[in-house]
């Protein structure tokens, strides 16, 4: 308990101290009463009063508006807020003109002019490659055949080269056969074989039947050719041709023989490049345009068969439709009693 009193007393004098009006408004109250124990006297004496008590020195207390941290005398333990000082008073002079205003930084390089943009041309896409930058292939030849022959001449040239002709295959325009099938269909015929034989008589009579595809070979050099012929209504010319080498297949897989394959493929592209010059598209080994004649270079297989073909797109897309306009000029013999 008596520990408790001095607690109060504690709190009631910095009260008082660090608020001299509540002193003041105290008057002669007496708050320090006797605090001894029970059986414990003290006299008035000892006791303090409030009039002894030392307030802080005026110097120390805040003036009136001027806000302060801390009471000690120590001024870092206090912070003022200095009055702001009024802003001077600005005279403009109407008179003298604005500074210019920046403009933004030319992104033209300094050492180039730049161009009006009534000057400037209008951006175009990009035109394609005429064909005349490709290489024509109607020129290239292999061992003398070319595109835009015929059978005959195919024949003979074969005959002085030494080539063996293994295959002659006869064809009827597709347009012609369906025509003819219906003919002879009608004519009762039923069995596939009559049929077939009914069809490649009306195409003899009519001087429709060709030849559209032909083989060569030459077993001693391991060559051989494949033409393949338009119809009779574009002159029955030759619009594809490949050629084929074919390797050593006894060849293994083993590293001298893989050298060897390697030599051989090295060897066949430099006699093509020697021939025909360097490729119009060195990744598809391409010579001229896909889009019209074209010519294209392979090596197939385990025993690196060269392959050449040489194709005219444009002479085939020419026969098909010269066809179609045959089959324009002979209307279907179909009939619909509902339409009569």
């Amino acid at each position: 308990m008596r520990y408790q009193h001095k607690f109060l007393f504690f709190i009631s004098a910095s009260m008082l101290y660090a608020f001299p009006s509540l002193a003041q408004s105290i008057g002669d109250i007496d708050i320090f009463g006797d605090f001894d124990e029970p059986g414990q006297t003290t006299t008035q004496q000892n006791a303090p009063s409030p009039t002894s008590l030392v307030l802080p020195p005026s110097s120390n207390v805040p003036e009136e508006n001027e806000p302060q941290i801390g009471r000690g005398k120590d001024p870092k333990d206090s912070i003022i807020v200095p009055t702001p000082a009024p802003f001077p008073d600005v005279s403009i002079d109407l008179s003298v003109p604005p500074p210019p205003a920046k403009t933004a930084p030319s992104l033209v390089n300094n050492r180039q002019t730049a161009i009006p943009l009534s000057e400037k041309e209008t951006p175009t896409a990009s035109q394609p490659a005429v064909l005349s930058d490709f290489h024509d292939v109607h020129k290239f030849e292999l061992s003398g055949f070319s595109l835009g022959m015929n059978a005959s001449e195919i024949i003979q040239l074969a005959k002085q080269k030494g080539y063996q002709i293994t295959k002659i295959q006869k064809g009827i325009p597709l347009f012609q056969t369906t025509y003819y099938d219906t003919l002879c269909r009608q004519s009762g015929l039923r069995a596939p074989n009559a049929i077939r034989s009914c069809i490649q008589q009306y195409a003899q009579d009519s001087d429709q039947s060709y030849i559209k595809e032909l083989r060569l070979e030459n077993k001693s050099a391991r060559e051989s050719f494949q033409f393949l012929l338009t119809s009779p209504a574009t002159n029955n010319e030759v619009y594809q041709i490949v050629y084929q080498n074919k390797g050593d297949s006894s060849l293994n897989f083993t590293r001298p023989n893989l050298a060897k394959k390697l030599d051989r493929q090295k060897a066949f592209l430099n006699a093509v490049v020697n021939s025909f010059g360097n490729p119009d598209d060195s990744k598809k080994m391409l010579w001229g345009s896909e889009d019209s004649a074209y010519m294209q270079v392979s090596m197939s297989g385990s025993s690196y068969d060269a392959v050449i073909t040489i194709v005219d797109n444009i002479l085939s897309g020419q026969d098909y439709f010269a066809n179609e306009e045959w089959q324009n000029e002979h209307p279907s013999t179909h009939h619909f009693s509902f339409a009569e």
